[in-house]
């Protein structure tokens, strides 16, 4: 890693303090008020210059809070561990690229183990449609952009506004995004409900069975 300037010292150390006091990295206009920039270019300035030296990441340039921090050692110790920040997309979006670009959060995974590439990433489950095959809301779906989904897959997908998790099952006229509890909807698998990515693992934190509907 490249020696900083104080200034860039300075915002490295805001960075790391305000990831160890809220768990994600702030955005550009939370740099610019802590270090009174008159616009985020001069915040995006600094970051660029913080990456080009070793200290940050931004895999998703552009997003709100894209930022991953590199700490000493973190290069040998990939090599035994290699983990990876994915970002935790948006379930409320306009756009795909909004979801992306306004993430809720990162959270690290093995990438190895996964089989992970740069086109994966992270979405919370949103309702309990899925929970007959035992995937519950607010459970974390890791998932990849660059697999076209096949009959039986969990897909992250779209659907007026919110991003869902659904199952993949091709229909008698169209494919669906199936819901496994009949009281939730299912929906046409088309250009209006786009499909981000393909699941391939889930995660959840625990909590008592009682607190599932």
């Amino acid at each position: 890693m490249r020696e900083l300037t104080k200034r860039q010292a300075e915002i490295l150390n805001f960075i790391r303090r305000f990831m160890g006091d809220n768990g994600f990295p702030p955005t550009l206009h939370e740099l610019c008020r802590e270090f009174g920039f008159g616009s985020t270019n001069a915040a995006t300035q600094f970051l660029r210059t913080l990456e080009r030296k070793g200290h940050i990441r931004r895999p998703l340039r552009g997003a709100s809070r894209g930022i991953t921090l590199i700490e000493q050692g973190e290069l040998s110790a990939a090599k035994q561990t290699p983990m990876r920040n994915l970002v935790i997309i948006s379930t409320k979006a306009a756009t795909p690229l909004d979801a992306f670009m306004q993430p809720e959060g990162q959270i690290a995974v093995d990438a190895a183990y996964y089989g992970l590439n740069d086109k994966a990433f992270a979405v919370r489950v949103n309702d309990f449609a899925m929970k007959n095959i035992g995937i519950f809301k607010d459970d974390i779906v890791i998932a990849t952009r660059d697999a076209a989904p096949t009959e039986g897959d969990i897909v992250a997908a779209l659907v007026n506004g919110s991003v869902i998790t659904r199952e993949w099952r091709q229909g008698a006229k169209f494919p669906e995004l199936r819901a496994t509890v009949k009281s939730f909807p299912s929906f046409p698998a088309n250009v209006a409900n786009p499909i981000l990515g393909v699941a391939i693992a889930i995660t959840r934190i625990l909590r008592p069975i009682a607190d599932r509907p």
